[in-house]
Order: structure tokens, then C-alpha cells, then sequence
């Protein structure tokens, strides 16, 4: 039986293919009933059991096994990131939300659990926020103390999302600003992309053109397909087809 992340998870997605149910759960028994197995070696192994039982919908064994790893990896964030997304997969976002909290108690540096509780709090009607969670303002001085001053752009990003969606055009261009101004030189054409679709939304398409025209300029070679893909959707958007094509 293989004890490797990689090895078992392959073994274990061609047996499901195969519909060997009975014997993959008798190589997951095996694994956390093996005390020479140490927890930091087969933690990968346990998350994906975990999200095997998710798919086969049987959700009462899903959190079970869901519980037992997170009862031995108190501090590891993935984990409880994916055990929250479970939940939200489930449409059970007060459960969702309590995991992430809880992961974010044990590993507070944790930026994906951060992401998924941003995510969580935007996903929550106006009662599951008023019983969960801090003002919006609170939550974002949060996400910048306890997130690395090296991933701030990211934040900033998510935020200009956020934002966006909430009809703030000011607090959009804000963090946009600020993600283009933080982010590796590497990004910055993504983000230009971004821009040019949050502005379009917002109805300056003349602006937007001119960001997705920045973006083909900072774009790497191998993305310049990418890059003119987000020129073509701009045209296409503005019933301009030929140019599109």
C-alpha cells in the first residue's frame, strides 16, 4: 500500500474510477490506524479521504474524517481551508465560517484561510454576517496584520474585487491602485487585465482599453495569447466583432 502523498492519492482516484469504494477505505483505515506513519507525512493522505468521502456524498463519513485530521493538525491551515470549502460546497456557511475561525485561532498567518474567510463574509447574507462576523473595515485591518507585507497585493486585489461587486468604484480603484503599485513585475500584466474589466463594468471603456493595451505591453510571450483573448472579449463586449475577430 502506498504511503506517499502522490502515490496514494493516484492509487486512490484510479480505484474510485473503478468504483472500489470498500477498498479504498481499507487503505485509508490502515493509514490512520499505522502509528509509523507520522501525521506531517500522511496529513495529504487523510485530506483527500476526507474529500473522497465528499464526492461519494456521504457527508456524515466526510466530517468525520474531516474531524479526525483536523484533531491531529490543531496548526495546519490548508486543512482547515479545505474542510471549510467542504462546507461551503454544502451550502453550510455557518459551518464554514466557524472552521475557518477556528483555523485561523490556531495558524493566524495562515493568507489562504484569510482568502476563504474574505470569500466567506461576502458570501453571507446580512443576518449570518451580523452573527459572525466583524464590520468589513475590521476584517480588512485583520487580513493586512496577519498577511506577509509580501502578499499585500494580493489583498488589495481580492478587496478591488470585492468592491467592485458592491458598486464602491472609489475603494475599487484604490486597491486596484495599490495592487499594481505592491505587486512583482511578473503580475502586474494580469492585474492590468483586471483593471480593464472592472473599469468596463463601470462603463470607461475607453480606460479599460487603454489598460488592456498596458497589459499587452508587460504581458510574458508565452501569455500574449491570454492578453489578446481579454482584447478580443473588449470589442466583442462592445459589439465591434469584426474587430474581435
Amino acid at each position: 500500500m502506498p504511503t506517499s502523498d502522490n502515490l496514494f492519492i493516484k492509487a486512490l482516484k484510479i480505484e474510485e474510477k473503478a468504483s472500489h469504494f470498500a477498498q479504498i477505505r481499507g487503505m485509508i483505515k490502515k493509514i490512520q490506524n499505522d502509528k509509523t506513519v507520522s501525521i506531517d507525512k500522511s496529513w495529504r493522505i487523510l485530506l483527500e479521504a476526507a474529500l473522497f468521502e465528499g464526492r461519494c456524498g456521504h457527508r456524515a463519513e466526510a466530517r468525520k474524517q474531516f474531524d479526525f485530521l483536523l484533531r491531529k493538525c490543531r496548526h495546519n491551515g490548508p486543512a482547515f481551508v479545505e474542510a471549510s470549502k467542504y462546507e461551503e460546497r454544502e451550502n453550510q456557511l455557518a459551518r464554514a465560517i466557524d472552521l475557518c475561525e477556528e483555523g485561523l485561532e490556531h495558524s493566524p498567518k495562515c493568507n489562504p484561510l484569510w482568502f476563504q474567510y474574505l470569500r466567506l463574509y461576502e458570501k453571507a447574507d446580512a443576518r449570518l454576517r451580523e452573527q459572525k462576523f466583524d464590520r468589513l473595515n475590521l476584517i480588512v485591518q485583520d487580513l493586512f496584520s496577519h498577511i506577509s507585507k509580501e502578499f499585500h497585493w494580493k489583498v488589495h486585489t481580492e478587496l478591488a474585487q470585492l468592491f467592485d461587486r458592491q458598486g464602491d468604484d472609489r475603494k475599487t480603484e484604490g486597491h486596484l491602485r495599490s495592487a499594481l503599485l505592491e505587486s512583482p513585475e511578473s503580475m502586474k500584466w494580469k492585474l492590468w487585465l483586471l483593471a480593464a474589466r472592472l473599469l468596463q463594468n463601470a462603463g470607461q471603456v475607453d480606460e479599460a482599453r487603454l489598460c488592456i493595451e498596458r497589459a499587452c505591453l508587460d504581458v510574458p510571450p508565452k501569455q500574449v495569447a491570454t492578453a489578446l483573448l481579454e482584447y478580443a472579449k473588449y470589442f466583442e463586449a462592445l459589439g465591434e466583432r469584426e474587430r474581435a475577430l
